[in-house]
This record gives C-alpha cells, structure tokens and sequence, in this order.
C-alpha cells in the first residue's frame, strides 16, 4: 500500500469563514473516484446532521451550519448539488450564521476539489 502526505496552504478566493468558525485545519483526500474532506475545529461538541443524496455525504453543524465531513463520489459541486443541500440544510429557524457558513463551507469544499484537481501530487 503506498500513501503520501503533503501539506499545503491554499488561498480561498472571495471566501471570508467568521474567525470563530474557521477550521484548525482541514484534511482533504482525493483521487478521480471522488474527493474527502474533514474540517477540524478545536474543542468543539456540537451535535451534527448528516446528509446524503446522489453520491454527495457530509455532516453539518446542526446550530452553526459548519461543515465537518463532505465526500462527493465526482469532480465538483455542481449548482444543482449545492441547491439541494442548501435546501436541505436551512430551515425557517436557521440563524444568518447557520446559513452563512453552509453556503461558504460549500464554497470552501468547491475551492479545494478544483485546487486538487488543477494541481495533482
């Protein structure tokens, strides 16, 4: 079995995560079968939902709307994909931070599927 390990800093265009919900760090692995992201926050307990539909799985934060876990089994998150799970996720008592930081976590997974695929190791 070979594994590599890298790491690298990316900068994230036009994405602007609030200081307190920014992630430690994030481990991402990938290959042309699908991306996995895992964002790291320290000390956090927050309960999480999960969702899963057409090849997309992730956990979310269920009162920060942080994303923990995202995996998608294809190249992107498509709009149709992101309207599903934006649709999904906020509801009528969802906070502006809730939905701020699902759509800019989606962003951020976005950023860094098209980082890896554009730069492969």
């Amino acid at each position: 079995m070979s594994s590599e390990i890298n790491d690298k800093t990316i900068e994230l265009s036009g994405i602007n995560i609030n200081p307190i919900d920014k992630p430690a760090y994030v481990i991402y692995v990938g290959n042309e079968e699908g991306h996995g992201i895992e964002f790291i926050f320290t000390s956090d307990k927050e309960g999480r939902i999960k969702y899963q539909n057409k090849g997309i799985v992730m956990e979310y934060g269920v009162n920060s709307g942080r994303i923990y876990e995202f995996y998608i089994n294809k190249r992107g998150i498509n709009l149709t994909d992101t309207f599903h799970i934006i649709n999904h996720a906020i509801t009528d008592s969802a906070t502006e931070r809730f939905k701020d930081n699902i759509k800019k976590f989606i962003a951020t997974c976005n950023q860094i599927i098209e980082f890896s695929i554009k730069n492969p190791v």
